[in-house]
C-alpha cells in the first residue's frame, strides 16, 4: 500500500491476510483485526471486498467504526495522502458491504460512531 492505501491486487492482499489469520487461529491466540470492507483501487475506485473473504476469515463478530467526513479528510491529510472520492461515499460503501456480508454470514455486527476507548470496550463486552 502507498499513502493513499490504494491497491492494485486486492485479491492477493486478502489471500495473504486469510493465510496469516489461519496461522494465528491455529496458535490459539485471540486477535482484534482493524480492517475495511472496501478497498481503494489503483485508479481511486472503491472496491467492495467479497463475502468469501470474510467467510474464510471465520470472524466471531464485527465492529464497524464510522466517523464524519471531516475526520476522514483529516486522516488523509495527516498521512499526506490524496482523497479521490467523497468521504461519504467511502463510509456508505463500507456500511453497505458490512451489513450485507454480516447478514449473509450470520456474523454479529455492531456499528459505532467514533467511540471512546470505554465505549468501544463496552461494545465488545456486551456483544461478543
Amino acid at each position: 500500500f502507498n499513502l493513499d492505501k490504494k491497491t492494485s491486487t486486492p485479491e492477493e492482499n486478502q489471500q495473504f491476510l486469510i493465510s496469516r489469520l489461519s496461522e494465528i487461529r491455529e496458535s490459539g491466540s485471540n486477535l482484534l483485526l482493524d480492517g475495511h470492507f472496501v478497498l481503494v483501487g489503483s485508479q481511486g475506485e472503491l472496491i467492495g471486498l467479497k463475502q468469501e473473504v470474510f467467510r474464510d476469515m471465520k470472524l466471531d463478530g464485527v465492529v464497524l467504526i464510522e466517523c464524519d467526513d471531516l475526520k476522514i479528510e483529516e486522516r488523509f491529510r495527516d498521512r499526506g495522502a490524496s482523497l479521490h472520492y467523497l468521504p461519504a461515499a467511502l463510509r456508505e460503501a463500507e456500511r453497505k458491504n458490512a451489513i450485507e456480508i454480516c447478514e449473509a454470514l450470520s456474523i454479529p455486527l455492531v456499528i459505532l460512531n467514533e467511540p471512546s476507548n470505554k465505549g468501544f470496550t463496552e461494545a465488545l463486552k456486551n456483544n461478543f
